[in-house]
């Protein structure tokens, strides 16, 4: 399973004072099965999941750096088998704990998206993943 972990620059409310970074303050993920690649998303309103149509992963990662503004990172990773604990949905969750568990990734619970952005690059092939692709926006705005 492929998980693209996609980071920006910008959330709402509160959760913008909560980020304690410049340019990893929001976060979403997508999967993709081999079959289709589904985007989810967490806001002021709820989770939503939909498909998104991507034919190539390598073109798309590559045009989206461009496409979307407030993009800070991109993380690539290969999950090799989903990690198996219980969610407890009755918690806080935060963009990041949702990308976190929905990618299946073995981490511990993520204090905020820079927390999540650094476990994930500090555990790189030794934990159920290998990040196959990284990118981060350098300087602010390119």
């Amino acid at each position: 399973m492929i998980a693209v972990f996609l980071f920006y620059d910008k959330t709402h409310g509160i959760f913008n004072k909560l980020a304690f970074s410049k340019d990893l303050k929001h976060c979403n993920v997508i999967m993709y099965d081999g079959i289709d690649y589904l985007l989810t998303t967490i806001d002021k309103t709820g989770i939503s999941t939909r498909s998104i149509n991507i034919k190539k992963l390598d073109q798309f990662l590559k045009i989206i750096r461009f496409t979307m503004p407030n993009l800070s990172a991109i993380i690539c990773a290969n999950v090799e088998k989903r990690e198996n604990k219980i969610w407890f949905p009755l918690a806080i969750n935060s963009c990041n704990e949702v990308a976190r568990k929905i990618s299946g990734i073995s981490l511990r619970p993520t204090i905020n998206v820079q927390d999540l952005y650094a476990q994930i690059m500090k555990h790189d092939d030794t934990k159920n993943y290998k990040i196959d692709y990284e990118w981060r926006r350098k300087n602010g705005r390119q």
